[in-house]
């Protein structure tokens, strides 16, 4: 049986966090899972650390497919970076990601999931994969991390939004063109450290969806990059839209970045607010039919923009479903 709109029988929606250490409760990972409608078909897990969180989704995932169902994941960090990181981060068609052409968003996935160390306990380097992309591009692209003495040596990332003796002003622009669109409350993903900041869960998650991607191989597809905007990113049983590497894929999983606040504005909730939000996201999700899930898979603001804007947006920045 297949969720309203006959696109997806069940939805997950993850809520990630940088956390250097194990934690549960506020301020960590949340993940919603729905299938189908009525009492108790929205659960929620709270993984304590991101190895575990990506266990989760991955037998949520082995078992739909076991089921012959399809599954969209949404993910409430960003996708990609604005315009041009890539090309300074040397992650370009002949870049770290391999031989062969590959578009920006993915060469960049990979070459963080080269430099990213994040453990099974939580501890990561990802103050210290800022400092070196600053140093090493000669660019402050990233700011943000604590006034620690651990991390005095971190000279190339300033603790707050100020450009340091000898790196260059950051060339790329503040926001994608997706979070200019979303309104007030979008933070940059250049922030690592600060109320509010988004740039840790980027940095942690974008390896993590590299690993994802490695090991669901040609089952999985990322909206908009891999589909395209357009009302049917999956079909049974062949789609044969999204393509990678030149291979036509035959998805049953779509991964798609979310921005789970923006679902429980207005409501009042009791308990942990993440928690909350990544249930009312999922029951959005749930709630759509045919017509809600072609406006949100091929937003009308996505569509108004000129062929320049559009290859940013497939080639590297991506897309917040949901934003129109």
């Amino acid at each position: 049986m297949t969720g309203r709109g006959g696109l997806f029988d069940e939805w997950m929606v993850v809520d990630w966090s940088a956390r250097s250490r194990p934690a549960t409760g506020a301020d960590s990972v949340w993940i919603a899972h729905g299938r189908g409608s009525g009492p108790g078909s929205i659960t929620a897990v709270n993984p304590p650390t991101r190895t575990a969180a990506l266990d989760h989704v991955g037998a949520v995932v082995a078992e739909a497919r076991t089921r012959g169902r399809t599954v969209l994941i949404g993910w409430d960090f960003s996708f990609g970076y604005p315009w041009s990181f890539a090309r300074y981060l040397d992650a370009g068609p002949s870049g770290p990601a391999g031989p062969g052409p590959r578009p920006a968003w993915r060469a960049t996935w990979s070459a963080l999931a080269g430099l990213v160390e994040d453990g099974p306990d939580n501890a990561n380097n990802r103050f210290a994969v800022a400092d070196r992309i600053n140093r090493t591009t000669g660019i402050r692209f990233f700011w943000g991390r604590p006034h620690h003495q651990r991390f005095d040596h971190l000279e190339a990332l300033p603790p707050t939004d100020r450009l340091p003796d000898g790196l260059a002003p950051n060339p790329c622009r503040r926001l994608r063109l997706t979070e200019e669109q979303a309104g007030p409350g979008i933070r940059p993903g250049w922030q690592l450290y600060g109320a509010g900041s988004v740039g840790g869960q980027v940095l942690t998650g974008l390896p993590r969806l590299e690993q994802l991607l490695a090991g669901l191989g040609d089952a999985v597809a990322v909206w908009p990059f891999e589909t395209g905007f357009g009302p049917r990113p999956l079909d049974r049983p062949d789609p044969g839209r999204a393509r990678r590497d030149g291979r036509v894929l035959r998805p049953s999983v779509l991964l798609a970045e979310m921005w789970p606040p923006a679902f429980a504005r207005g409501r009042t909730w009791t308990g942990v607010r993440d928690q909350a939000q990544v249930r009312a996201t999922v029951e959005a999700l749930s709630g759509l039919d045919a017509d809600g899930w072609a406006d949100w898979l091929s937003p009308r603001s996505a569509a108004a923009l000129g062929p320049g804007p559009r290859r940013r947006v497939l080639d590297e920045e991506g897309w917040i479903l949901g934003v129109g």
